[in-house]
């Protein structure tokens, strides 16, 4: 682990809730430079972590290790460590069917939750149908989307509906049969790209 940066507390402004809020960004090739890596040393899957640490007026410090539903919600809002994958986009989608491995932890469905992929402008949705609207629920659901040859755009995300902290899954590449993509529980809200370095 190396230092990074050291944000101020006059980089700080206030946030809707009258507390400071900052926004930080960072660079790949400063990972690397500040590690000392080498093209060699990484490849597609693996991942950059990077850890927070909040050091207040009084000397109390906040990270990861000290993190909860307290800090992440509410006033504070954040996890402290984010995690950024070394992917391969391809000029143009990979084709083939992936499969779509969903799971719920109590076994309800997805409540609005899903994954929308969009393919040269059309939409495929997949979810875990949700019982309490007369869908037959459950905890796990496979799935398979179809990216056709030819296609020119592939564009993943994850819609957020109700309870996301119960949803997970994984996409499996069309080629490779490994797990090119994953998230959750509560997956991140947003368009993804899947690392197709082995596809």
């Amino acid at each position: 682990e190396q230092l990074l940066t050291t944000i101020p507390k006059s980089d700080f402004t206030q946030s809707p809730n009258d507390l400071p809020m900052t926004t930080f960004s960072t660079t790949f090739a400063d990972a690397i430079n500040l590690l000392g890596l080498q093209p060699t040393d990484y490849n597609g899957g693996d991942v950059v972590k990077y850890r927070m640490e909040l050091v207040l007026t009084n000397g109390k410090t906040y990270s990861e290790e000290s993190s909860s539903s307290t800090l992440q919600q509410s006033f504070y809002n954040s996890p402290f460590a984010y995690y950024a994958s070394i992917v391969c986009i391809p000029a143009q989608p990979i084709t083939g069917d992936y499969t779509i491995q969903m799971h719920d932890s109590y076994g309800d469905g997805w409540q609005g939750s899903k994954i929308v992929v969009t393919i040269d402008g059309n939409v495929q949705e997949f979810s875990i149908p949700d019982y309490w609207s007369g869908g037959s629920g459950g905890y796990d659901l496979t799935d398979v989307c179809t990216v056709p040859a030819g296609a020119q755009t592939l564009k993943w995300e994850f819609v957020e509906g109700s309870w996301p902290a119960e949803c997970s899954f994984e996409i499996i590449g069309p080629n490779s049969g490994n797990i090119i993509y994953q998230d959750g529980p509560g997956p991140v809200p947003g368009e993804f790209v899947p690392n197709y370095c082995n596809e």
